[in-house]
Protein backbone atom coordinates (compact mmCIF):
# COMPACT_ATOMS: atom_id res chain seq x y z
CA UNK A 1 0.00 0.00 0.00
CA UNK A 2 1.45 3.36 -1.02
CA UNK A 3 1.53 5.18 2.31
CA UNK A 4 4.54 7.25 3.36
CA UNK A 5 6.74 5.90 6.15
CA UNK A 6 5.88 8.76 8.44
CA UNK A 7 2.14 8.14 7.90
CA UNK A 8 2.65 4.44 8.64
CA UNK A 9 4.43 5.38 11.86
CA UNK A 10 1.64 7.73 12.94
CA UNK A 11 -1.03 5.14 12.08
CA UNK A 12 0.82 2.57 14.19
CA UNK A 13 1.00 4.96 17.14
CA UNK A 14 -2.69 5.81 16.83
CA UNK A 15 -3.73 2.18 16.68
CA UNK A 16 -1.43 1.13 19.49
CA UNK A 17 -2.25 3.90 21.91
CA UNK A 18 -5.98 4.15 21.30
CA UNK A 19 -6.40 0.39 21.69
CA UNK A 20 -4.67 0.30 25.08
CA UNK A 21 -7.71 1.62 26.94
CA UNK A 22 -10.49 0.15 24.78
CA UNK A 23 -13.50 -0.86 26.88
CA UNK A 24 -15.23 -4.21 26.58
CA UNK A 25 -18.68 -2.94 25.74
CA UNK A 26 -19.16 -3.29 21.98
CA UNK A 27 -20.44 -0.68 19.56
CA UNK A 28 -23.40 -2.96 18.88
CA UNK A 29 -24.45 -2.77 22.53
CA UNK A 30 -23.95 1.00 22.66
CA UNK A 31 -25.65 1.60 19.30
CA UNK A 32 -22.93 4.17 18.64
CA UNK A 33 -19.71 4.15 16.64
CA UNK A 34 -17.21 6.41 18.36
CA UNK A 35 -14.99 8.38 15.99
CA UNK A 36 -11.86 10.49 16.43
CA UNK A 37 -10.41 12.72 13.73
CA UNK A 38 -6.60 12.76 13.84
CA UNK A 39 -5.10 15.93 12.37
CA UNK A 40 -1.63 14.78 11.35
CA UNK A 41 -0.06 18.14 10.49
CA UNK A 42 -1.76 20.68 12.75
CA UNK A 43 -3.81 22.00 9.81
CA UNK A 44 -6.99 22.38 11.87
CA UNK A 45 -5.21 25.06 13.90
CA UNK A 46 -5.24 27.42 10.91
CA UNK A 47 -8.43 26.05 9.36
CA UNK A 48 -10.84 26.01 12.28
CA UNK A 49 -13.87 26.21 9.97
CA UNK A 50 -12.89 22.92 8.34
CA UNK A 51 -12.53 21.29 11.76
CA UNK A 52 -15.98 22.55 12.83
CA UNK A 53 -17.64 21.40 9.61
CA UNK A 54 -15.96 17.99 9.88
CA UNK A 55 -17.33 17.52 13.41
CA UNK A 56 -20.81 18.75 12.40
CA UNK A 57 -20.94 16.44 9.38
CA UNK A 58 -20.04 13.34 11.40
CA UNK A 59 -22.43 14.18 14.23
CA UNK A 60 -25.38 14.61 11.84
CA UNK A 61 -25.47 10.81 11.73
CA UNK A 62 -27.41 9.51 14.70
CA UNK A 63 -25.28 6.39 15.22
CA UNK A 64 -21.89 8.10 14.82
CA UNK A 65 -20.28 10.07 17.63
CA UNK A 66 -17.34 12.37 17.04
CA UNK A 67 -15.61 12.00 20.39
CA UNK A 68 -12.47 14.06 19.87
CA UNK A 69 -10.34 15.93 17.38
CA UNK A 70 -6.71 15.08 18.05
CA UNK A 71 -4.14 17.42 16.52
CA UNK A 72 -0.57 16.28 16.00
CA UNK A 73 2.24 18.72 15.23
CA UNK A 74 4.59 16.49 13.27
CA UNK A 75 7.39 19.04 13.16
CA UNK A 76 7.56 19.19 16.95
CA UNK A 77 6.60 15.52 17.39
CA UNK A 78 4.19 16.53 20.11
CA UNK A 79 0.47 16.57 20.71
CA UNK A 80 -0.74 20.10 19.96
CA UNK A 81 -1.34 22.20 23.05
CA UNK A 82 1.04 20.30 25.33
CA UNK A 83 4.57 21.07 26.35
CA UNK A 84 5.55 17.74 27.90
CA UNK A 85 3.74 14.93 26.12
CA UNK A 86 5.14 13.37 22.96
CA UNK A 87 2.79 11.91 20.31
CA UNK A 88 2.63 8.42 21.78
CA UNK A 89 2.01 9.64 25.34
CA UNK A 90 -0.57 12.16 24.22
CA UNK A 91 -2.56 9.69 22.17
CA UNK A 92 -2.45 7.23 25.06
CA UNK A 93 -4.19 9.83 27.22
CA UNK A 94 -6.76 10.41 24.46
CA UNK A 95 -7.45 6.68 24.19
CA UNK A 96 -9.59 6.87 27.34
CA UNK A 97 -12.31 8.10 25.00
CA UNK A 98 -13.00 4.53 23.81
CA UNK A 99 -12.68 5.35 20.12
CA UNK A 100 -13.29 2.59 17.53
CA UNK A 101 -12.73 4.53 14.28
CA UNK A 102 -9.91 6.98 13.55
CA UNK A 103 -10.09 9.32 10.55
CA UNK A 104 -6.53 10.43 9.80
CA UNK A 105 -6.33 13.70 7.87
CA UNK A 106 -3.17 15.00 6.22
CA UNK A 107 -2.88 18.15 4.10
CA UNK A 108 -0.52 19.49 1.45
CA UNK A 109 -0.34 22.78 -0.42
CA UNK A 110 -0.24 22.38 -4.19
CA UNK A 111 0.11 24.82 -7.05
CA UNK A 112 -3.11 25.31 -9.02
CA UNK A 113 -2.59 24.71 -12.73
CA UNK A 114 -4.92 24.51 -15.72
CA UNK A 115 -4.77 20.71 -15.43
CA UNK A 116 -5.96 20.89 -11.80
CA UNK A 117 -8.87 23.08 -12.81
CA UNK A 118 -10.09 20.86 -15.65
CA UNK A 119 -13.35 19.09 -14.89
CA UNK A 120 -14.05 15.70 -16.40
CA UNK A 121 -17.38 13.96 -16.94
CA UNK A 122 -18.08 10.25 -16.73
CA UNK A 123 -20.93 8.94 -18.88
CA UNK A 124 -22.51 5.49 -18.67
CA UNK A 125 -23.65 5.06 -22.28
CA UNK A 126 -25.09 7.00 -25.17
CA UNK A 127 -28.65 5.89 -24.51
CA UNK A 128 -29.31 5.02 -20.85
CA UNK A 129 -32.75 4.70 -19.31
CA UNK A 130 -32.70 5.67 -15.64
CA UNK A 131 -34.88 4.20 -12.89
CA UNK A 132 -34.63 6.62 -9.98
CA UNK A 133 -34.44 5.08 -6.53
CA UNK A 134 -34.12 8.22 -4.43
CA UNK A 135 -32.69 11.70 -4.69
CA UNK A 136 -29.18 10.31 -4.58
CA UNK A 137 -29.26 6.90 -6.23
CA UNK A 138 -30.50 5.28 -9.38
CA UNK A 139 -30.48 2.03 -11.28
CA UNK A 140 -29.40 2.64 -14.85
CA UNK A 141 -30.72 0.39 -17.61
CA UNK A 142 -28.42 0.48 -20.62
CA UNK A 143 -30.65 -0.28 -23.61
CA UNK A 144 -27.63 -1.30 -25.67
CA UNK A 145 -26.23 -3.96 -23.34
CA UNK A 146 -29.37 -4.68 -21.23
CA UNK A 147 -27.36 -4.20 -18.05
CA UNK A 148 -28.38 -2.79 -14.68
CA UNK A 149 -25.80 -0.52 -13.04
CA UNK A 150 -26.52 0.32 -9.40
CA UNK A 151 -24.93 3.71 -8.95
CA UNK A 152 -24.70 6.53 -6.42
CA UNK A 153 -24.40 10.14 -7.43
CA UNK A 154 -21.88 12.50 -5.89
CA UNK A 155 -22.96 14.61 -2.97
CA UNK A 156 -23.43 18.33 -3.57
CA UNK A 157 -22.04 19.20 -0.15
CA UNK A 158 -18.98 21.46 -0.33
CA UNK A 159 -17.13 23.63 2.11
CA UNK A 160 -16.74 27.33 1.42
CA UNK A 161 -13.25 27.82 2.79
CA UNK A 162 -11.49 29.61 -0.05
CA UNK A 163 -10.00 32.29 2.20
CA UNK A 164 -8.04 29.64 4.08
CA UNK A 165 -7.67 26.82 1.60
CA UNK A 166 -6.41 28.68 -1.45
CA UNK A 167 -4.83 31.93 -2.43
CA UNK A 168 -2.09 33.69 -4.28
CA UNK A 169 1.53 33.76 -3.28
CA UNK A 170 4.70 31.73 -3.38
CA UNK A 171 7.96 32.04 -5.22
CA UNK A 172 6.45 33.72 -8.28
CA UNK A 173 3.96 36.57 -8.14
CA UNK A 174 0.52 35.48 -9.31
CA UNK A 175 0.92 31.79 -8.44
CA UNK A 176 -2.15 30.33 -6.79
CA UNK A 177 -2.13 27.45 -4.31
CA UNK A 178 -4.75 25.30 -2.63
CA UNK A 179 -4.76 22.73 0.11
CA UNK A 180 -5.39 19.10 -0.80
CA UNK A 181 -6.22 16.42 1.74
CA UNK A 182 -5.51 12.74 2.26
CA UNK A 183 -8.02 10.76 4.35
CA UNK A 184 -7.38 7.32 5.86
CA UNK A 185 -10.20 5.62 7.81
CA UNK A 186 -8.87 3.08 10.33
CA UNK A 187 -10.66 0.48 12.45
CA UNK A 188 -8.62 0.55 15.65
CA UNK A 189 -9.90 -2.80 16.90
CA UNK A 190 -9.02 -4.76 13.74
CA UNK A 191 -6.01 -2.65 12.64
CA UNK A 192 -7.56 -2.41 9.15
CA UNK A 193 -7.52 0.63 6.89
CA UNK A 194 -11.13 0.74 5.68
CA UNK A 195 -11.06 3.65 3.24
CA UNK A 196 -8.53 6.01 1.74
CA UNK A 197 -9.01 9.14 -0.32
CA UNK A 198 -5.95 10.80 -1.84
CA UNK A 199 -5.39 14.41 -2.91
CA UNK A 200 -8.94 15.61 -2.18
CA UNK A 201 -9.48 19.22 -3.26
CA UNK A 202 -10.54 21.89 -0.79
CA UNK A 203 -14.08 22.20 -2.14
CA UNK A 204 -14.55 18.41 -1.87
CA UNK A 205 -13.20 17.99 1.67
CA UNK A 206 -16.54 18.11 3.50
CA UNK A 207 -18.35 16.06 0.86
CA UNK A 208 -15.61 13.42 1.38
CA UNK A 209 -16.25 13.50 5.13
CA UNK A 210 -19.95 13.03 4.27
CA UNK A 211 -19.10 9.95 2.17
CA UNK A 212 -16.94 8.58 4.97
CA UNK A 213 -19.78 9.10 7.46
CA UNK A 214 -22.26 7.32 5.17
CA UNK A 215 -19.81 4.47 4.82
CA UNK A 216 -19.33 4.25 8.61
CA UNK A 217 -23.11 4.05 9.11
CA UNK A 218 -23.10 1.05 6.76
CA UNK A 219 -20.00 -0.34 8.48
CA UNK A 220 -21.85 -0.29 11.82
CA UNK A 221 -24.83 -1.95 10.12
CA UNK A 222 -22.51 -4.66 8.79
CA UNK A 223 -21.20 -5.31 12.31
CA UNK A 224 -24.79 -5.78 13.50
CA UNK A 225 -25.67 -8.13 10.62
CA UNK A 226 -22.45 -10.10 11.16
CA UNK A 227 -23.41 -10.60 14.81
CA UNK A 228 -26.53 -12.55 13.73
CA UNK A 229 -25.80 -16.25 14.17
CA UNK A 230 -27.43 -18.90 11.99
CA UNK A 231 -30.16 -20.61 14.00
CA UNK A 232 -30.36 -24.35 14.58
CA UNK A 233 -34.04 -24.74 13.72
CA UNK A 234 -33.96 -26.92 10.56
CA UNK A 235 -34.77 -23.97 8.29
CA UNK A 236 -32.58 -24.06 5.18
CA UNK A 237 -32.48 -21.38 2.50
CA UNK A 238 -29.88 -22.92 0.13
CA UNK A 239 -28.72 -19.39 -0.60
CA UNK A 240 -25.98 -18.85 -3.20
CA UNK A 241 -24.66 -16.33 -5.72
CA UNK A 242 -23.83 -17.44 -9.24
CA UNK A 243 -21.03 -15.47 -10.86
CA UNK A 244 -21.10 -15.22 -14.66
CA UNK A 245 -17.80 -13.97 -16.11
CA UNK A 246 -17.47 -11.99 -19.33
CA UNK A 247 -16.70 -15.23 -21.22
CA UNK A 248 -19.90 -16.85 -19.80
CA UNK A 249 -18.15 -19.14 -17.32
CA UNK A 250 -20.22 -19.69 -14.18
CA UNK A 251 -19.17 -20.27 -10.60
CA UNK A 252 -21.30 -20.75 -7.46
CA UNK A 253 -20.39 -18.77 -4.34
CA UNK A 254 -21.80 -20.08 -1.05
CA UNK A 255 -20.10 -17.98 1.63
CA UNK A 256 -17.10 -16.00 0.32
CA UNK A 257 -15.85 -15.33 -3.18
CA UNK A 258 -14.40 -12.84 -5.62
CA UNK A 259 -16.04 -11.07 -8.53
CA UNK A 260 -14.49 -8.78 -11.11
CA UNK A 261 -15.78 -5.56 -12.60
CA UNK A 262 -17.87 -6.53 -15.64
CA UNK A 263 -19.02 -9.89 -14.21
CA UNK A 264 -22.73 -10.41 -13.75
CA UNK A 265 -24.32 -12.15 -10.78
CA UNK A 266 -27.47 -14.18 -10.19
CA UNK A 267 -28.87 -14.63 -6.70
CA UNK A 268 -30.39 -18.07 -6.06
CA UNK A 269 -32.25 -19.68 -3.16
CA UNK A 270 -34.46 -22.71 -2.59
CA UNK A 271 -36.13 -22.71 0.87
CA UNK A 272 -37.44 -25.77 2.68
CA UNK A 273 -40.24 -23.74 4.34
CA UNK A 274 -43.01 -21.46 3.14
CA UNK A 275 -42.54 -17.92 4.36
CA UNK A 276 -40.88 -14.64 3.41
CA UNK A 277 -37.30 -13.96 2.42
CA UNK A 278 -35.59 -10.58 2.57
CA UNK A 279 -32.20 -10.29 0.86
CA UNK A 280 -30.15 -7.21 1.71
CA UNK A 281 -27.07 -6.19 -0.28
CA UNK A 282 -24.81 -3.94 1.80
CA UNK A 283 -22.33 -2.35 -0.58
CA UNK A 284 -18.90 -1.04 0.26
CA UNK A 285 -19.91 2.49 -0.73
CA UNK A 286 -22.67 2.62 1.93
CA UNK A 287 -25.70 1.61 -0.15
CA UNK A 288 -28.18 -0.93 1.23
CA UNK A 289 -30.33 -2.51 -1.47
CA UNK A 290 -33.33 -4.79 -0.97
CA UNK A 291 -32.70 -7.49 -3.58
CA UNK A 292 -35.78 -9.54 -2.63
CA UNK A 293 -38.66 -8.88 -2.75
CA UNK A 294 -38.28 -6.71 -5.84
CA UNK A 295 -40.37 -5.40 -8.72
CA UNK A 296 -38.76 -7.72 -11.28
CA UNK A 297 -39.42 -11.06 -9.56
CA UNK A 298 -42.61 -10.57 -7.64
CA UNK A 299 -45.30 -9.58 -10.15
CA UNK A 300 -46.98 -12.86 -11.07
CA UNK A 301 -49.71 -11.91 -13.56
CA UNK A 302 -50.90 -9.21 -15.93
CA UNK A 303 -52.85 -7.48 -13.16
CA UNK A 304 -49.57 -6.67 -11.39
CA UNK A 305 -50.57 -8.54 -8.25
CA UNK A 306 -47.43 -8.83 -6.17
CA UNK A 307 -46.68 -12.10 -4.39
CA UNK A 308 -43.95 -11.78 -1.80
CA UNK A 309 -44.41 -15.18 -0.14
CA UNK A 310 -41.90 -17.91 -1.05
CA UNK A 311 -42.79 -21.59 -1.32
CA UNK A 312 -40.90 -24.59 -0.01
CA UNK A 313 -39.02 -26.58 -2.63
CA UNK A 314 -39.20 -23.87 -5.31
CA UNK A 315 -36.02 -22.69 -7.04
CA UNK A 316 -35.77 -18.89 -7.16
CA UNK A 317 -33.36 -16.74 -9.15
CA UNK A 318 -32.76 -12.97 -9.25
CA UNK A 319 -33.10 -11.59 -11.89
CA UNK A 320 -35.74 -14.06 -13.12
CA UNK A 321 -34.80 -16.28 -16.03
CA UNK A 322 -37.06 -14.47 -18.52
CA UNK A 323 -35.78 -11.02 -17.52
CA UNK A 324 -34.08 -8.71 -20.01
CA UNK A 325 -31.91 -7.35 -17.19
CA UNK A 326 -28.60 -8.49 -15.78
CA UNK A 327 -27.01 -7.35 -12.51
CA UNK A 328 -23.52 -6.23 -13.46
CA UNK A 329 -20.61 -5.78 -11.06
CA UNK A 330 -19.62 -2.13 -11.29
CA UNK A 331 -17.28 -1.02 -8.46
CA UNK A 332 -17.91 2.45 -7.12
CA UNK A 333 -15.83 4.55 -4.74
CA UNK A 334 -12.67 2.51 -5.33
CA UNK A 335 -9.14 3.83 -5.54
CA UNK A 336 -7.68 1.76 -8.38
CA UNK A 337 -4.23 1.91 -6.73
CA UNK A 338 -5.50 0.89 -3.30
CA UNK A 339 -5.01 -2.55 -1.81
CA UNK A 340 -8.03 -2.16 0.45
CA UNK A 341 -10.58 -4.90 -0.10
CA UNK A 342 -13.95 -3.83 -1.49
CA UNK A 343 -16.40 -6.20 0.21
CA UNK A 344 -20.10 -6.32 -0.66
CA UNK A 345 -22.16 -8.29 1.87
CA UNK A 346 -25.39 -10.16 1.10
CA UNK A 347 -27.71 -11.18 3.95
CA UNK A 348 -30.70 -13.48 3.33
CA UNK A 349 -33.15 -13.30 6.25
CA UNK A 350 -36.09 -15.75 6.36
CA UNK A 351 -39.17 -15.02 8.48
CA UNK A 352 -42.35 -17.01 8.79
CA UNK A 353 -44.58 -13.94 8.52
CA UNK A 354 -44.56 -10.90 6.25
CA UNK A 355 -42.70 -7.88 7.63
CA UNK A 356 -44.49 -5.04 5.87
CA UNK A 357 -42.69 -2.42 7.98
CA UNK A 358 -39.40 -3.13 6.16
CA UNK A 359 -40.55 -1.72 2.83
CA UNK A 360 -43.07 0.67 4.32
CA UNK A 361 -40.63 2.47 6.61
CA UNK A 362 -37.12 1.99 5.29
CA UNK A 363 -36.90 0.90 1.64
CA UNK A 364 -38.38 2.73 -1.32
CA UNK A 365 -38.03 3.21 -5.07
CA UNK A 366 -38.74 1.17 -8.17
CA UNK A 367 -37.06 -2.06 -9.21
CA UNK A 368 -34.63 -2.86 -6.42
CA UNK A 369 -35.61 -0.67 -3.46
CA UNK A 370 -32.99 1.15 -1.41
CA UNK A 371 -32.70 2.49 2.12
CA UNK A 372 -31.72 6.08 2.82
CA UNK A 373 -28.05 6.13 3.75
CA UNK A 374 -28.69 7.96 7.02
CA UNK A 375 -31.17 5.24 8.13
CA UNK A 376 -29.19 2.09 7.35
CA UNK A 377 -27.96 1.56 10.92
CA UNK A 378 -31.37 2.46 12.37
CA UNK A 379 -33.02 -0.21 10.23
CA UNK A 380 -30.49 -2.90 11.17
CA UNK A 381 -30.84 -2.26 14.90
CA UNK A 382 -34.64 -2.41 14.57
CA UNK A 383 -34.43 -5.70 12.66
CA UNK A 384 -32.19 -7.15 15.35
CA UNK A 385 -34.63 -6.17 18.10
CA UNK A 386 -37.54 -7.75 16.17
CA UNK A 387 -35.66 -11.02 15.65
CA UNK A 388 -34.96 -11.34 19.37
CA UNK A 389 -38.62 -12.17 20.02
CA UNK A 390 -39.08 -14.53 17.06
CA UNK A 391 -38.08 -18.18 16.78
CA UNK A 392 -38.96 -18.99 13.20
CA UNK A 393 -36.25 -17.04 11.42
CA UNK A 394 -32.98 -17.88 9.73
CA UNK A 395 -30.06 -16.02 8.19
CA UNK A 396 -27.42 -16.89 5.60
CA UNK A 397 -24.56 -14.62 4.50
CA UNK A 398 -22.36 -14.26 1.42
CA UNK A 399 -19.39 -11.90 1.09
CA UNK A 400 -18.06 -10.79 -2.30
CA UNK A 401 -14.68 -9.14 -2.78
CA UNK A 402 -15.14 -6.82 -5.77
CA UNK A 403 -11.96 -6.43 -7.83
CA UNK A 404 -11.36 -3.89 -10.58
CA UNK A 405 -10.17 -5.03 -14.00
CA UNK A 406 -6.96 -3.05 -13.55
CA UNK A 407 -6.06 -5.04 -10.44
CA UNK A 408 -6.92 -8.33 -12.09
CA UNK A 409 -4.21 -7.63 -14.64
Amino acid sequence: MKISNILKCIIFLVLFSLSLYAKEKSEIDKKKLNVATIDLDNHFKINKELRRETVRTINRFHYLKQKKTITVDRAKKRLSGTNELNIEEGLTVASNLNVRIAILIDSERVLITNENATNTRNTLSNNPKEYRLSNNYKIVFDSVSNNIFIRGTNSNLTNNLTSVNSGYGGENEGERYEFRYNFNVVDIKTDNILKEYKSVSSNEAISTVQRISEYLEAYLSKMVFDSFEKRNNNIELNFEIEKVSSDNRTNSILSKGEVTEGDSINIKFSPNRDGYLYIFALQNNGNMILMHPNDFNNFVNTDNIQKDEIEAGENYIIPPEDSKFRIVVSPMDIDKNSEIENIDSFYAVYLRRNQKWIVGQYFSGDGFKMASRNRVAEFTFKLKSRLKVKYEWQIEKIYLNVVSKLKER
